[in-house]
């Protein structure tokens, strides 16, 4: 496993099946989201202060700052949160929270493709195959009278649609058995949704909301999960 450090700068590597550290190296630029490049024997990782994406061998040896708005800039418009390579190989997509944007590169040139708006400070990305689609939580955004919003984005085209979602949505995953978004609101904040139920934990419960790909709809009903739900991932 390769694990990113935002506090210290640094990306190292654990081995899974020996419970044990294997290297690191630092100086990185608070890293955050990885994602494998396509030949296998490279890694992406982005810079949540700054405007670039960082190429790494797998062994930790090199690392290339590759820019995806004009130079090489730590206090750039974009932070970058997430990252994520398309279906095809072809395309880099990465989350920019303070810019409310989604930039896809091209892999080959490391040139800008494309660059799509969504709701306000987006996090993270996921694709479903089924509806030919990117899901990108947007946490800060307050349109409709709510805080959060699903970013849809279409493949290929880039168009996008949004969809207001949770309070304060972060994690995202998709269940393809049932055709379903699950988001995990992280709901801090005390104008978000008031929980049901106290915790052994500091802080405010978040919950858990369904949407449906087909319809892209928030179906009924949620969740109510543990203090501040920040991540989720679906088990085959």
């Amino acid at each position: 496993a390769y694990c990113s450090s935002t506090a210290n700068g640094k990306i190292s590597i654990v081995d899974l099946e020996g419970l044990q550290f294997v290297k690191w190296i630092g100086g990185q630029r608070t890293p955050h989201g990885i994602a494998f490049h396509p030949d296998g024997d490279h890694l992406y990782v982005t810079a949540q202060t700054g405007n670039f994406v960082t190429l790494l061998d797998t062994g930790l040896t090199t690392a290339t700052e590759i820019p995806l708005d004009g130079d090489i800039d730590y206090s750039s418009s974009l932070d970058v949160h997430e990252v994520l390579v398309s279906r095809d190989g072809g395309e880099l997509l990465v989350t920019c929270q303070r810019s409310g944007e989604v930039r896809v590169m091209d892999i080959a040139s490391s040139a800008l493709k494309a660059v799509v708006k969504t709701g306000t400070f987006p996090q993270e990305i996921v694709f479903d195959e089924l509806t030919d689609s990117y899901y990108v939580t947007c946490l800060g955004d307050t349109s409709g009278g709510g805080k959060g919003v699903i970013t849809a984005i279409r493949d290929g085209n880039f168009t996008a649609r949004h969809l207001q979602c949770g309070y304060q949505p972060h994690g995202i995953a998709v269940n393809r058995a049932t055709g379903e978004l699950l988001v995990a609101s992280r709901n801090l904040n005390q104008e978000g949704i008031p929980p049901h139920h106290g915790s052994v934990c500091t802080g405010r419960n978040g919950f858990l909301s369904f949407v449906d790909l087909a319809g892209f709809r928030v179906k009924p009903g949620a969740y109510e999960l543990s203090v501040d739900p920040y991540f989720i991932s679906i088990r085959p």
